[in-house]
């Protein structure tokens, strides 16, 4: 066992035996400890206690998980054994995972839907479309992406514009009091989104954007839940704080939904048991 996978485990112990104060005081002292600044030389653990764009977990450092757009060398020696142990572990396996289960579900659809109509909320950069088939082979009939983020989007357009893709910039609570997305589609994924929204948020988040789904259409959500082993390990090495929901928790999003509006609900955990899925199609 190495010292990255006695430091992992010790800090998931700490966690679970902890009060919440006494956690918050051991991740202030893990911040503070000059370990700190040779696990902040890797370049994801390095953006993440930076958080240029004001979290972590922004579209960089989706692409650092999933090796893909401009990468920064981790270098060699112990910083290329940190990156190696950071991206490997199993929270970020999970979000590979989820994007190529949102890509998969979007050529599914698209095949037995002809001319889909499909928007991603919290986009990112959009990744789970870049070996889509059907946006490729120009199956859609029109794919949204909605994000806060400017360079986001601008992203978004230079990699997929192409494919016609179209970009938009829409915060969530706009979302939330306009009610709807600008046009209902068939299709609507909602990421790594969740997992920065409270229940307060999150709940007429969700009512929107069952309300922006056309009759039969589908509404994908993932979440990180709270059994989740790495989570010690986000919080106090990458100062990587989530919000964790399991399947009752995912459930409870749709308590806003009109009643009868909800033809089929269906969950499901990634191979790693890191995040749950809801898989909601309305009548």
């Amino acid at each position: 066992m190495g010292p990255l996978t006695r430091l992992h485990g010790w800090l998931g112990d700490q966690r679970r035996f902890l009060t919440a104060a006494q956690w918050h005081e051991l991740r202030e002292a893990v911040s503070a400890h000059p370990l700190a600044s040779l696990l902040r030389q890797d370049p994801l653990i390095g953006r993440a206690f930076r958080k240029p764009r004001g979290y972590a977990g922004d579209a960089e450092m989706m692409d650092m998980i999933y090796g893909m757009g401009t990468v920064p060398s981790p270098g060699e020696g112990v910083l290329a054994e940190l990156h190696s142990f950071a991206v490997g572990i199993a929270a970020f396996r999970s979000v590979r995972y989820r994007r190529e289960a949102f890509r998969t579900r979007l050529d599914e659809s698209a095949a037995r839907t002809p001319g889909l109509t499909v928007a991603s909320v919290g986009a990112g950069h959009l990744r789970e479309v870049e070996d889509s088939r059907a946006l490729r082979d120009g199956e859609l009939g029109g794919y949204a992406a909605f994000d806060q983020d400017p360079e986001s989007l601008a992203e978004i357009d230079r990699a997929y514009g192409r494919y016609g893709v179209r970009t938009f910039s829409r915060r969530v609570r706009e979302v939330i009091t306009d009610g709807v997305l600008p046009e209902r589609v068939d299709l609507i994924h909602a990421g790594g989104l969740y997992d920065y929204l409270t229940d307060r948020t999150a709940v007429p988040l969700t009512r929107s954007l069952v309300a922006s789904l056309r009759p039969a259409g589908t509404l994908m959500i993932a979440n990180i839940v709270p059994t989740c082993r790495d989570i010690a390990y986000l919080e106090a090495v990458m100062d990587w704080p989530l919000v964790h929901r399991d399947e009752k928790d995912m459930r409870a999003l749709l308590e806003e939904v009109p009643d009868g509006r909800v033809a089929d609900l269906a969950l499901h955990r990634d191979p790693d048991d890191v995040m749950t899925f809801m898989t909601v199609t309305v009548r």
